[in-house]
């Protein structure tokens, strides 16, 4: 559980009156032990005139390939306790999307869902992948959503994790705030960092307060642009699902599907599973009991078996 992280660091505030400056460097140190258990090696590859950053197992005989997608304001590292979850028979990649993480800022400052999606087209032919089981949270879900529809030839199976895209039938706490003028998801203070904790997360884990300061500090260096990138999200959403054009696409899709959500996400509504059931009829749904909008943070195994279980139904990898 991602509790075990945070309880680690825990015990390490308590143990040392910490700087700011110790806090950070335990925190990359933990990061960095997370990478190492999931078999991970940093990598960065140009793609176009972008410096893609990115995970990888380097597992380049392996038959299958799995391909991690993470959310806004999220990152590669994101996927890291599910990744020592997954059998060592698959090539494991999550890479940082345009404008996250360690991967550049789009050159023409676009970062619509299409942006993103060509982004991982590029990426991807990059890396000589023509085959993938795809991955995607929240709006990286969306974004793998729009490139396997666009790209079905490439797709192998595709999983969508509380993933956006459809008009949920009921509001979440998030979208009403979005539609109040507030971005819960943009931090700048520890404060914040709270709030966003407690709206992505079912029972949000302690966090010492060192750990605060340094992950509200950094989140607050990306304020503005998070703040952009998710205009840019919304418009995409006028682009593509307001105007029907994501659902008029979405039945012709065959290839498997799954669907993993958090009963109690606060940020996309896990009334949106039906929606999405409703254009993707064949699609495989797993709703997660007492479980946010990260399922691959908050119940890591869980998801894990969810996913093995799928890949295994529609592969001979598992």
């Amino acid at each position: 559980m991602i509790r075990t992280l945070f309880l680690t660091l825990s015990l390490v505030g308590l143990l040392c009156a910490c700087s700011e400056q110790q806090y950070e460097s335990v925190l990359d140190q933990t990061i960095q032990a997370q990478r190492w258990m999931a078999g991970w090696q940093p990598q960065q590859v140009q793609v176009g005139d972008v410096r893609v950053h990115y995970l990888d197992n380097l597992k380049t005989d392996a038959q299958h390939n799995l391909i991690f997608v993470h959310g806004y304001t999220g990152n590669k590292d994101m996927w890291n306790r599910l990744a020592t979850r997954i059998p060592s028979q698959y090539r494991l990649i999550a890479l940082d999307l345009l404008g996250h993480g360690n991967t550049d800022n789009a050159p023409d400052n676009r970062y619509l869902l299409m942006q993103q999606a060509e982004l991982l087209n590029q990426f991807l032919r990059t890396l000589n992948l023509d085959r993938v089981h795809l991955v995607g949270s929240s709006m990286g879900g969306a974004t793998a959503l729009l490139f396997a529809l666009h790209h079905t030839d490439n797709i192998e199976t595709l999983t969508l994790m509380n993933s956006a895209g459809v008009h949920a039938d009921r509001e979440s706490p998030f979208e009403h705030a979005i539609a109040t003028g507030k971005n819960p998801m943009a931090i700048q203070t520890i404060e914040d960092f709270d709030t966003m904790m407690a709206l992505i997360f079912h029972d949000a884990p302690w966090v010492p307060q060192g750990f605060k300061q340094v992950l509200s500090k950094r989140a607050n260096t990306r304020y503005q642009h998070n703040q952009y990138i998710l205009s840019e999200v919304m418009l995409s959403a006028h682009i593509w699902r307001d105007s029907g054009r994501l659902y008029g696409l979405m039945p012709a899709f065959k290839k498997p599907v799954l669907i993993i959500w958090g009963e109690d996400d606060r940020v996309l509504d896990a009334s949106s599973v039906a929606v999405f059931k409703d254009h993707l009829p064949h699609a495989e749904t797993h709703i997660f009991a007492e479980t946010g909008h990260v399922p691959m943070l908050e119940q890591p195994a869980k998801t894990a078996n969810t996913l093995m279980s799928f890949l295994t139904h529609h592969t001979d990898a598992g």
